[in-house]
């Protein structure tokens, strides 16, 4: 997921898991939040902050960049809206 998540950074956008989601209180929203990115793998939901035309470009660029064992099993379904 981190080179998924570089890859829309690296563009100016953003991508993150829905597993690395954490809800605030209002207070700790304001100020700053320090914790440990978590390692993400599997199958998951993975919310993208872009234009539809670049959400739909960069991930078959992710899936073709990976290789090996590991790497070879990417790959990208059921992209939709969220307003």
């Amino acid at each position: 997921m981190e080179q998924l998540t570089d890859l829309f950074s690296g563009h100016g956008y953003g991508a993150e898991p829905a597993g690395g989601f954490q809800l605030l209180c209002a207070c700790c929203s304001e100020g700053t939040v320090e914790r440990e990115r978590a390692v993400h793998a599997g199958t998951q939901r993975v919310f993208l902050a872009a234009p539809e035309e670049e959400a739909r470009r960069l991930p078959p660029r992710w899936a073709g960049e990976a290789s090996g064992p590991v790497g070879g099993g990417r790959r990208r379904e059921g992209l939709e809206a969220v307003c």
